[in-house]
């Protein structure tokens, strides 16, 4: 979500707004973050800034460092830590929110719902596979909302 409120709307994301409305009123069980920390961005005071303003919301941390391929690409997919974190606590939840528009997540999704979970999806639409949107039960647009105004 980080990359897409900068790229798209030129802000960062007020991460305990977002919390509260997708939570709408519910009990959070878990609210975890997964976050990349590459050293190529040289301010760590930022990162770590970023890290402790995400837990002091509510949040539970997930961090790793990206991979450094041959060619000098980095990789640093989180895909399969979320649906394992998921899927670790299934027996917990009785509704999961996504908060990726990656259309990787529709085999989670569809999962999530053989196993009787409600599954919302949370991201800015461009940036969202329309098939995981059908896939979910519910779709919270992010798009111009919850940005940090300081």
């Amino acid at each position: 979500l980080s990359a897409s409120g900068k790229r798209d709307f030129g802000s960062k994301l007020d991460y305990r707004a977002v919390l509260r409305e997708v939570l709408d009123g519910r009990t959070k069980a878990a609210a975890v973050a997964f976050v990349v920390k590459d050293s190529k961005d040289g301010d760590d005071h930022v990162h770590t800034g970023f890290v402790h303003n995400l837990r002091d919301g509510g949040y539970e941390i997930r961090e790793k460092r990206p991979k450094v391929r041959h060619d000098g690409s980095r990789k640093a997919d989180w895909d399969m830590g979320i649906a394992m974190e998921i899927l670790d606590r299934v027996d917990e939840l009785d509704v999961v929110v996504i908060c990726s528009g990656d259309g990787d997540f529709i085999p989670l999704v569809q999962r999530l719902k053989r196993e009787g979970k409600r599954v919302e999806v949370a991201a800015f639409r461009a940036a969202t596979d329309d098939a995981l949107i059908k896939a979910a039960d519910a779709f919270v647009p992010l798009d111009g909302r919850f940005r940090m105004t300081t």
